[in-house]
């Protein structure tokens, strides 16, 4: 599969997302929680793009699991940092709220 046919599979599976929670409401669009379920998709159609191709190569998320760093969140917008405190917090949807950076849950074992 080729980056442009990756590019369009996971377009496409994203569209069909946007268009399900526009019909549930199930989760709020450009929040954390529906960031991490695009990630997840993304991650997915990856995963089925290395099964039809029969190449296995580590996902970026599968390494960050790995990692020894901690994987911190952002209390508030809930959107991965890597790094401490929140790097980001004017973009942070909930900016003007008290925000911490709390360790992710749950924990990765290495």
């Amino acid at each position: 599969m080729t980056n442009g046919e990756l590019a369009g599979a996971t377009r496409r599976a994203l569209n069909i997302f946007d268009q399900w929670v526009d019909s549930t409401g199930f989760v709020t669009k450009h929040t954390g929680y529906y960031y991490e379920l695009q990630g997840c998709i993304e991650d997915a159609v990856k995963c089925g793009a290395q099964a039809a191709s029969g190449v296995y190569e580590q996902l970026d998320t599968e390494e960050l699991m790995q990692s020894e760093a901690p994987v911190l969140r952002c209390s508030r917008c809930r959107v991965n940092r890597l790094t401490a405190p929140c790097p980001d917090r004017a973009g942070c949807p909930m900016i003007g709220e008290a925000q911490t950076d709390v360790p992710a849950t749950p924990t990765p074992t290495p």
